[in-house]
């Protein structure tokens, strides 16, 4: 939806407003249509935050997981 708005990408919890606004949009017309949602979660809070709004099917990253997972490794492997 970013890029068809001609908005940059980057993924993660923090969207532009106006894409922001049409997801919650497209998750609430299908709520309201009795259907299951499918919602890609960039951290743990934001996957609660949408299942706490009735988002049932929450799919996480794995290379935004395991990015972390390593920049935490490698800092304090370096004792950073």
């Amino acid at each position: 939806m970013a890029l068809i708005l001609g908005r940059q990408y980057y993924g993660g919890a923090t969207t532009h407003p106006e894409v922001r606004k049409l997801v919650d949009r497209a998750i609430d017309l299908t709520l309201e249509a009795g259907k299951v949602v499918m919602y890609p979660a960039a951290n743990g809070a934001e996957a609660r935050t949408m299942s706490e709004r009735g988002v049932r099917l929450i799919t996480m990253n794995f290379g935004a997981l395991a990015r972390r997972a390593i920049t935490e490794f490698l800092s304090t492997l370096r004792g950073q």
